[in-house]
C-alpha cells in the first residue's frame, strides 16, 4: 500500500505514534512507538535511517494490519 506521511511526532507529546500517514482515499494510518511492536512480538518497521530521513510528504510502500480499530504499519516495503 502506498502511503504519504502527513505528521511527525518524534518527541511523544502524549501520542502513541511516530508518524501519521494517509492513503489516496484519505484514510489514516500510523507508525507507532517501538514499545507497541515489542509488546506484540513484532519488529518495529522503523530503523535509524527512516527516523533521520522521513518527513511530511515522504511517500512509502507499507504493509498494514489493524489493531483495535487503528490501521498500523507493520512493515515498510
Amino acid at each position: 500500500m502506498k502511503l504519504t506521511i502527513t505528521e511527525c511526532n518524534f518527541f511523544a507529546n502524549g501520542k502513541d505514534w511516530i508518524f501519521k500517514l494517509k492513503d489516496e482515499d484519505n484514510s489514516t494510518f500510523y507508525i507507532l512507538a517501538h514499545d507497541f511492536y515489542k509488546a506484540l512480538n513484532l519488529k518495529s518497521p522503523l530503523n535509524k535511517n527512516h527516523l533521520d530521513n522521513y518527513n511530511n510528504g515522504t511517500v512509502i510502500r507499507a504493509e498494514i494490519k489493524e489493531f483495535g480499530g487503528k490501521k498500523v504499519v507493520i512493515a515498510i516495503l
